[in-house]
Order: C-alpha cells, then sequence, then structure tokens
C-alpha cells in the first residue's frame, strides 16, 4: 500500500512537471516572436514602437497609428537604442536546439514578409497624400493666374455656386445660367464698403441732432430743478431718460403736463412719482428722498434682453429702463416683471416669479417687432392687477402662464397679474393633462379668477431583462442599465435594443408597446455563437481562443504532450487538406501509448453553462491495420478536464465518406467549467487499425 502512494504522488509530480513545461513552452513562443518582431521591424525607420495601457508592444507605420485608439506611441532617445543594439544578445534566454531555431527562422520570414507588405502601403498612402497636396497647390496656382487675368478685362466678375466653386463671367452669361448666382466681392472692397456706410451713418446723426437742438433753442421752454442731497439715481420724464440733468440745475423741457419719476436700484424713492404742469419760461422744483431697502429683506433680479430703452415694469410699478437697470433689488415675495417698448412686443409677455431674501434669479426677454398700429400694452405708470388661482387633482404641478413656465405650483394663487386675456396651463412629468390650457380674462370686473386641471397617470413601470447573461438595454436609443432594469415610460411604443456581449448574438431591435392593462415584464434572450475549431493548421477563428498539443497517453487519463512521439500529420486528398492520423503502437514505440491531440481553451465568465454545448468530432475509421493485427477496428476515447467522457467509440463513418456533415456529436456541458478547459481525443489499447482525425469542434 505504502508503494502504491509513492507511485501516485510521483505521478501527480510527473503531471505537475508536464503542465509547466507546456506553460513554459507557450511562454517561450510569445518571447521569441516578440524578440523578433523588435528586431525586424526597428530595422525599417517606416515603423514606430507602440504601447497600451497593458504594456503590450506592438509596431505601427503612421498611418496605421491615425487609426488606433488603443496603442500609443513610445518615445526612446538614440542614445538608449544604440546602447540597447550594442549590449542586447538575441535570444539569450532559450535553448539553441535544432527546433528552436527552425521556429526563429520561420518567425523571421513571416514577420519580414510583414514588414515588407506594411511599408508598401505606407508608401502608397503617402504618395497619394503628396499627389493631393500637389493637385491642391496647383489649383490654387490656377485660380490666382485667372483672377489676375480676368481683373484686367472689363465686363467681367466672379461669381460662386453652392459647392464654393467660381467663375468669371459677363454679366450676360450670369443671366444665362443658374448655377453660379452669387457675386463673390473682394475683400478691400467689403471694408471700403463698410467704412462709406459707417461715416455716412455718421454724418446724418451728427445732422439730427444738430438740427434738434436748433429747433429746441427755438421753441419756448420751461425749467426744471430736481432737489437731491446726493446726484445718484435716474431722473425719468414721462417714462423716459432725461439725458444731461443733474441734481439742483435747471433742465429744460416743454411746457405741459409732464411725471416725474426718480428710479435708484436698492432704493424706494418718496414720492414715487411727481406730476407737474407747467407754463413756458416757468422754473418748477421737486425734491425726492431716497430710503435704502435692507438687504436681509430683498433679493437680487437680473434682466437679460436686447434694447436697453425698454421700460421695466415690476408688479405694476415702473422701475427705469434696462440699460440703466439691468438688474432690480426687489423685496422678498411675490413679483410680475415685463417689459415694454414702443413697436415691440415682449416674450413672454411678463414673468411671475418668487424671490426669496437673499437669492439670486436671471429673468430673459426677447423682443420682437410688432406691425404698426397694433397695440403694445399699457404705458401707464400703475397697471390695473388681480389674482389667478390655479388648482389640479394632484398637486405640485408646474404653472405656466401664457406659454412662460413659473416658478410655482398647483395648488396656487397667482397675484399681481396685469389686466387683460392670459394662458393657463399646468405640466406634471408621467401625466396628461385635460384641459391642455385654459383662457382667462382680468378687468376691472372681475379681478379674481379660479381654473382646475384634472391629472391621469401617462406612464407606467415596467421591467426589462435580458437572459442568460447580462446584456446592456437601450431605451429608445438611451442606455438605461445591465441584465435587468426597471423603468417608467409614456404609454405608447418604445423602441428597445441591445448591446454586444461577447460569444453571443445579441436579440433583435424590437418595438414594444406600453398600455395601461398589458405586460409588465419583458424578457429577452442572448443566443450563444460560442464556436473554437481545432484542425492541423491552427485555430479557428482566432488562435487567442486556445491551442492545440499533440502527444500520447500512457496510461489512464494522463496526457504526455510530445511533437516527436505523437500523431502524425498527413496530407488527404478528400478534403484537401491535412489530418491527424492517430493509432496504437505499445509494442512498436518508444515510450509507448497511445496517441493523443489535446485542444486547450478558456470558456468566458460570462459564459452560460446550463444551456447545451456540443462536441464534434470529425473522426473516421480506416482499413490501415496495425502490422499483425488480424481485424482492425479503429476505437478512440474522450477525456475531458481529466474525466473519461467515453471510454471506448468506434466512429460513425469510414475514411472513404469523409465530410463536413458527417461527423459524431456529443452533449458536454455539464463537463465543463467557466476558464481553461481541455478535451483529449485518443486512441485505446483495443485500436488495432489507424483512426483518421480531420478536426474537432466546441460549438
Amino acid at each position: 500500500q505504502e508503494k502504491k502512494v509513492k507511485e501516485k504522488d510521483v505521478d501527480l509530480i510527473k503531471d505537475q512537471i508536464s503542465r509547466e513545461d507546456e506553460e513554459r513552452s507557450l511562454f517561450m513562443e510569445r518571447y521569441i516572436k516578440q524578440e523578433v518582431e523588435n528586431d525586424v521591424y526597428s530595422k525599417h525607420p517606416e515603423f514606430v514602437k507602440c504601447a497600451n495601457h497593458l504594456d503590450e508592444i506592438h509596431w505601427l507605420t503612421p498611418v496605421e497609428l491615425d487609426d488606433e485608439f488603443e496603442y500609443y506611441p513610445i518615445g526612446e532617445s538614440i542614445f538608449k537604442r544604440f546602447r540597447k543594439k550594442l549590449f542586447k544578445k538575441k535570444f539569450s534566454n532559450i535553448p539553441d536546439t535544432p527546433e528552436i531555431r527552425k521556429m526563429i527562422e520561420d518567425y523571421y520570414k513571416e514577420i519580414e514578409a510583414d514588414a515588407k507588405q506594411r511599408i508598401e502601403h505606407f508608401n502608397q498612402k503617402r504618395k497619394e497624400a503628396e499627389k493631393r497636396s500637389l493637385d491642391e497647390t496647383e489649383t490654387n496656382i490656377y485660380e490666382e493666374e485667372m483672377d489676375r487675368f480676368y481683373r484686367s478685362k472689363r465686363g467681367y466678375k466672379k461669381y460662386e455656386n453652392h459647392l464654393n466653386e467660381t467663375r468669371w463671367m459677363t454679366k450676360e452669361e450670369m443671366e444665362n445660367q443658374d448655377e453660379f448666382l452669387e457675386e463673390v466681392i473682394p475683400k478691400w472692397k467689403i471694408v471700403l464698403k463698410r467704412a462709406f456706410v459707417t461715416t455716412g451713418i455718421l454724418l446724418v446723426v451728427a445732422l439730427i441732432w444738430f438740427f434738434r437742438n436748433l429747433s429746441i433753442e427755438d421753441e419756448q421752454k420751461a425749467f426744471l430743478i430736481v432737489k437731491l442731497s446726493e446726484d445718484r439715481g435716474h431722473v425719468y420724464i414721462d417714462k423716459n431718460l432725461a439725458v444731461g440733468l443733474s441734481a439742483n440745475v435747471p433742465y429744460p423741457l416743454k411746457p405741459g403736463e409732464h411725471e416725474i419719476s426718480l428710479i435708484r436700484s436698492g432704493y424706494i424713492a418718496t414720492p414715487k412719482l411727481h406730476k407737474i404742469d407747467v407754463n413756458a419760461e416757468d422754473t418748477i422744483h421737486i425734491a425726492f428722498d431716497l430710503t435704502a431697502q435692507l438687504p436681509e429683506e430683498t433679493g437680487l433680479v437680473r434682466i437679460n434682453a436686447l434694447y436697453g430703452d425698454a421700460r421695466i415694469f415690476a408688479d405694476g410699478e415702473f422701475h427705469g429702463t434696462l440699460a440703466q437697470n439691468t438688474f432690480l433689488i426687489l423685496p422678498a415675495g411675490d413679483h410680475t416683471l415685463s417689459l415694454e417698448k414702443e413697436e415691440y412686443s415682449s416674450a413672454p409677455r411678463q414673468h411671475v416669479f418668487k424671490l426669496d431674501a437673499g437669492d439670486t434669479i436671471d429673468i430673459s426677454f426677447n423682443m420682437r417687432r410688432i406691425k404698426s398700429g397694433k397695440k403694445t400694452g399699457s404705458s401707464s405708470g400703475l397697471v390695473d392687477v388681480g389674482l389667478i388661482e390655479v388648482r389640479s387633482n394632484i398637486k405640485n404641478a408646474d404653472i405656466f402662464l401664457d406659454g412662460q413656465k413659473t416658478s410655482f405650483k398647483t395648488d396656487y394663487v397667482l397675484q399681481k397679474i396685469p389686466f387683460g386675456q392670459h394662458i393657463l396651463s399646468v405640466s406634471k412629468k408621467g401625466y396628461k393633462i385635460y384641459p391642455e390650457e385654459r383662457a382667462v380674462r382680468l378687468n376691472k370686473k372681475q379681478k379674481h379668477a379660479s381654473i382646475d386641471f384634472t391629472l391621469t397617470s401617462a406612464s407606467k413601470h415596467i421591467t426589462i431583462n435580458t437572459l442568460p447573461v447580462k446584456g446592456a438595454i437601450y431605451i429608445n436609443g438611451k442606455r438605461i442599465g445591465d441584465g435587468s432594469v426597471k423603468a417608467t415610460l409614456p404609454l405608447g411604443k418604445h423602441t428597445i435594443s441591445f448591446g454586444n456581449v461577447d460569444y453571443y448574438e445579441k436579440p433583435k431591435e424590437q418595438i414594444i408597446t406600453i398600455t395601461e392593462d398589458g405586460s409588465s415584464y419583458f424578457n429577452f434572450n442572448y443566443a450563444s455563437n460560442f464556436y473554437i475549431e481545432f484542425t492541423p493548421g491552427g485555430v479557428l477563428p482566432s488562435s487567442n481562443l486556445g491551442y492545440i498539443s499533440s502527444g500520447h497517453i500512457l496510461e489512464g487519463v494522463k496526457f504526455k504532450q510530445s511533437k516527436q512521439n505523437g500523431p502524425e500529420t498527413k496530407f488527404e486528398q478528400i478534403v484537401n487538406g491535412n489530418i491527424w492520423e492517430l493509432g496504437y503502437a505499445f509494442q512498436y514505440r518508444n515510450p509507448p501509448g497511445c496517441d493523443a491531440i489535446a485542444i486547450n481553451f478558456n470558456i468566458p465568465k460570462n459564459f452560460d453553462l446550463s444551456g447545451k454545448i456540443k462536441l464534434k468530432i470529425w473522426c473516421y475509421k480506416t482499413k490501415s491495420n496495425y502490422p499483425l493485427a488480424i481485424k482492425g477496428n479503429s476505437y478512440y476515447q474522450v477525456i475531458i478536464n481529466n474525466y473519461k467522457f467515453r471510454k471506448e467509440v468506434l466512429p460513425k463513418n469510414s475514411k472513404e465518406n469523409m465530410s463536413k456533415s458527417r461527423y459524431d456529436e456529443f452533449v458536454v456541458n455539464e463537463y465543463l467549467k467557466v476558464g481553461f478547459n481541455r478535451i483529449i481525443i485518443a486512441t485505446t489499447e483495443s485500436t488495432s487499425a489507424h483512426l483518421a482525425l480531420w478536426k474537432i469542434a466546441v460549438e
């Protein structure tokens, strides 16, 4: 019994050594290939050494680097490159064997051929770029020569089409075509024209100012003196800025009735308004007292509009013009703000908002010119105002006044709303509104109005799942999560699409219809497209997915990798390619054993092993008996992850019937695992005729 235990320990150690040898062999191949690439590509100035965030090295030409987002150039000084070439010994850490030398020679041929092909592609692209640059230069020279020639020809002008192509034509030629329609005016002419226009405008303004002042001097005048303790604030006469007025200095104005107001932001003037009636040659004296508003009881309103002469009305009271009052200091509370300008209308008509102490809010108006004769609104000093009470069955709906969102929610009473007709509406996410809007009119007879809105749910809570893996889920083009998501969507149709998942085919884009009484759960399935094929020529679709080992099995399930003692590779005319020929030669080989092919591959972490995974083996029995064998049978065994999945199988087909549609198939998902897997196909001790193995696939 102790002897058996020791033999088992020895077997385990041998198996461990075999695995380490295999890993060391793979590492050696990668190291040799990398060294050959560095040696070959570094000799050509067309290649640039690059790396990615994983420190993986790749040599690229400048053309390839322009289309690359993962790799970036590695800068090396001339001294560093010279030192590497001088002191570095190629392949100093690997054994010098015929197999290694053959591998190095093959890699050199392969990589030098690749370098040659990529250099040819780079040179071709460079020549194309040089030709384009030359063509552009020739085109520019040709256009300059054409311009120089036609500028001296009388009657010719330069015109341009929608493609920015130009042509010189006479007036008659231009009228007989419909492509080149826009005249190209030289920049010096544009500058000269603008200079003439600007000079003309300034001259006209100067003349108007001169004659206006001349006419004022000829008219009879009255005089106004405003008494102020300090020369601050702006005085307005009939809501127009009194330009040039200074405190305690006579200011000329037309005889008649006038309204005088003093505006200073952050202060309250007492009285708010002086109404005067002055005769020609009279001088009238008025005075204002300014009282500062307390900062802890006020807030700041910044106004953004295009025209500086627009008049500001806050809660129906005149607050000067925009040029002098781009911001207002108002007491905390509810306010209504509007702008007025002759022959212009504002959008919105007014802003209704709530101002808290210490707050700063921004308000914008769009001013549009209206047709002559159309009323632009009241321009009196005080505007009559009323109240509008807005209610809804679902509270906290946003209130809109005349198309402009206010800062209030239902239920609420809008205060200081100017007389006239107003349009009210409400909005709340996920709800339908009935009616969509209501019109009310405020006047002296009806200063208070109440309106109601009914809100009904217009959305539904749904759950979307992807099976059996977690895929990205997009609703109407927007990514909302992975695998399983919950969302609230409006009733109606929505487009559901999905992201890519490695080794799976994503569901097709679909349109779902959400109804009040419809389903709330939607499941979408990803279909597996995991496929790896192993042949004597390599691994498909990519060698990065796995690798092939050849060797033999001495006993049990212990695989010994060997290139000398293992299956032979032969060309088969039927499939026009190479196949493996496996046999059992215990008494004819040294060391003895059953020929075997091991396929090694990884299953990704996100893969669902509960579905069917098929192992397909294109193997065939032959009439090629072993020496001294009277009757030949081509048996084979299947070992999956050190488990004898099939101890002895006789192929269904013969070598003479080889084809893509003739293979042995097994379901193997319960024997596989996430991560590294190994499947071995080997002959058995009962085999007495060679086994033809064309390829193996896992899907």
